[in-house]
């Protein structure tokens, strides 16, 4: 029997080995009348809409009695066999969610990736996050540096964001700026290049403290 595959058991996904050693038939998209969720970022969660829905990007396989059995027996909780429509018209079995438990569940809506295998591509990889981590330290170690100057705390946490603004905006020199109650004479921004994450460090050489306005 042919099987519509579009989830974990796609070829790179972690349970791709519960087919066994079905026959790929190759890459396959279903008719454009189907919504795409993630069933607690483990597995898609698919079903039939009559407006609003996309084609959604898979596999063909071929499978027999004994690897389609296996196949099921595989399968998370909730999901359940059932004929969809390919893009060339033709209907094969996949496993579909029901719609009630997306909702009741809340699972989100994923359907703008197209497809399982786009959405976890464009999840932040265990380096990235890691990477993520380091910048969120270094952005602090920026407010830690104005106070090592001499700056207030409140201006020494205005100045870290200041650098995050710097970053966003490209910039590579500072002027005079004037920061809540701390006006900056003279700083140097410097990069700080983090994996492919780049942050821009500020330092305070010559500040002036200005009275609040009343």
């Amino acid at each position: 029997m042919r099987f519509f595959i579009c989830g974990s058991a796609l070829r790179g996904q972690p349970d791709h080995g519960n087919l066994q050693d079905a026959e790929f038939l190759g890459v396959a998209r279903t008719a454009p009348r189907y919504r795409l969720h993630s069933v607690d970022n483990q597995h898609p969660g698919i079903y039939e809409v009559a407006e609003g829905g996309i084609a959604i990007a898979g596999e063909l396989y071929e499978l027999t009695n004994d690897q389609h059995a296996h196949l099921i027996s595989t399968e998370p909780p909730n999901l359940y066999e059932a004929p969809i429509e390919l893009d060339d018209g033709t209907h094969v079995s996949a496993m579909i969610y029901p719609r009630d438990l997306i909702g009741k569940l809340g699972w989100p809506d994923i359907s703008h990736h197209g497809g399982w295998a786009a959405f976890k591509a464009a999840e932040p990889s265990a380096e990235m996050s890691a990477e993520l981590s380091s910048s969120t330290a270094a952005i602090g170690a920026f407010a830690a540096g104005a106070v090592a100057t001499g700056a207030s705390a409140t201006g020494a946490l205005a100045i870290g964001a200041l650098a995050v603004i710097a970053f966003a905006a490209g910039a590579v020199s500072v002027g005079v700026l004037a920061v809540r109650h701390l006006r900056v004479l003279d700083a140097r921004l410097e990069r700080l290049e983090i994996g492919e994450l780049t942050v821009e460090r500020l330092t305070i050489l010559e500040r002036t403290e200005v009275p609040p306005a009343t």
